[in-house]
């Protein structure tokens, strides 16, 4: 029996999240992206993205509408990539390392590009 706690655990907590998911639907992001992140998430080399999670209800199935974002100058560049969340990292739900490993105010989002 104890060799099946941790698959048993890990089953209960995947389907708390799918619960947290199911309650509002998935909404779509609209968040800055610069260049330098922008253009590995465009090319598949970047698979996530580190954003604050104080000030928006990230939620598994959601969507990121990434809009380039140009620091130096101050403007938007026009392009845009559209990316699905698959996971999220935060404090509430930790990485293996230790529930301290991240900030509270921010999450690591495990994203595919649509």
């Amino acid at each position: 029996m104890r060799g099946n706690a941790p698959a048993l655990s890990n089953k209960i907590a995947k389907r708390a999240l799918e619960h947290r998911v199911n309650e509002r639907g998935s909404i779509e992001h609209t968040v800055k992206s610069w260049p330098k992140f922008f253009e590995l998430i465009r090319t598949g080399k970047k698979t996530h993205d580190l954003r604050r999670a104080d000030d928006r209800d990230f939620r598994i199935g959601d969507t990121l509408r990434l809009q380039e974002f140009d620091p130096k100058t101050n403007m938007y560049t026009g392009r845009e990539i559209i990316a699905k969340i698959t996971y999220i990292t935060s404090a509430e739900d930790p990485c293996a390392l230790s529930d301290a490993a991240l900030h509270p105010d921010f999450c690591i989002l495990s994203i595919n590009r649509i």
